[in-house]
């Protein structure tokens, strides 16, 4: 609508949270229909799905010059908090930062969702963990 492509046009961040990407091809008809207008002023265009890839949606904001962030800051920012309120302790971003870029370095394609007990206790977590 009208109303929404104006309010669109004034956002600072432009998210995508549907789950198009997951689709065929990533959903790229769907992004190649966006209006450029869309982007208006954004100064980052962030991507929700969990990718490494970039997406039909990165791809579009990319070409209209707003820089873009993946679905690993997403999943990185997600797990940080959730091991924040789990520890009732802050979460150690870095260290979590530099185990998903080591984990995506080895294989792209994948994002890790292991749970690794012997990393959460380095980090002084403690609580029932499997082993």
């Amino acid at each position: 609508s009208d109303e929404l492509l104006a309010a669109a046009e004034r956002a600072d961040l432009v998210v995508q949270a549907t789950s198009l990407p997951l689709g065929p091809r990533g959903g790229a008809e769907a992004f190649l229909l966006l209006p450029v207008a869309l982007f208006g002023e954004a100064v980052a265009a962030l991507e929700l799905c969990y990718s490494t890839e970039p997406t039909p949606f990165m791809q579009v904001a990319n070409a209209v010059g707003v820089p873009t962030l993946d679905g690993a800051t997403m999943l990185l920012h997600q797990g940080a908090e959730s091991l924040s309120l789990w520890a009732q302790q802050p979460a150690p971003l870095a260290v979590m930062r530099d185990a998903l870029a080591e984990a995506i370095e080895r294989d792209p394609r994948a994002i890790p969702v292991e749970f690794r007990p012997e990393r959460a206790r380095a980090w002084g977590v403690t609580g029932n963990m499997p082993d």
